[in-house]
């Protein structure tokens, strides 16, 4: 298993703001759930996974707030946008490739937390699914005894 195969950053933009003394960062990936799969994500999964982890979230005034978050466009890829920022501290030297380090440290640490709670949803949701088959598995297993019981007392 590779992260490559899962995670492709697509765009990285990292830069200064000397006067602040913060380095940030800006951070886009495309995520493939299941790379190694031809079978497509259900969409029950994608639809929770969407409204768990939005994008863009609105205030009351209606401004959109960029976030942590999915944006689904097909099939069972996503993309992440995620921003962080690296702020040097009092009593610190300022230094400009030590704090670009940091702050894309920062945004890959973001991006891991955020795959690693989706990867658990997941594992959730076919576990969820598992169940309800094999209780289906079951369920209908018995109606069919049933019925052949009946038929075989006629």
């Amino acid at each position: 298993m590779r992260k490559r195969n899962f995670c492709t950053e697509i765009n990285r933009v990292v830069y200064v703001d000397k006067e602040k003394q913060t380095s940030h960062c800006k951070l886009d990936c495309c995520i493939n759930l299941f790379p190694d799969e031809d079978n497509m994500v259900p969409y029950a999964l994608i639809d929770k996974l969407r409204k768990k982890y939005p994008c863009e979230i609105k205030t009351k005034e209606g401004k959109i707030i960029k976030q942590l978050g999915l944006r689904h466009d097909y099939g069972d890829i996503f993309y992440v946008h995620v921003e962080t920022t690296a702020t040097c501290h009092s009593g610190d030297t300022f230094d400009e490739k030590k704090g670009k380090t940091i702050a894309y440290s920062k945004a890959q640490k973001k991006l891991y937390g955020l795959l690693a709670r989706v990867y658990k949803d997941i594992e959730i949701f076919y576990t969820q699914n598992s169940l309800k088959a094999r209780d289906a598995y079951a369920m209908f297993s018995r109606y069919w005894e049933s019925e052949r019981r009946f038929l075989d007392n006629i």
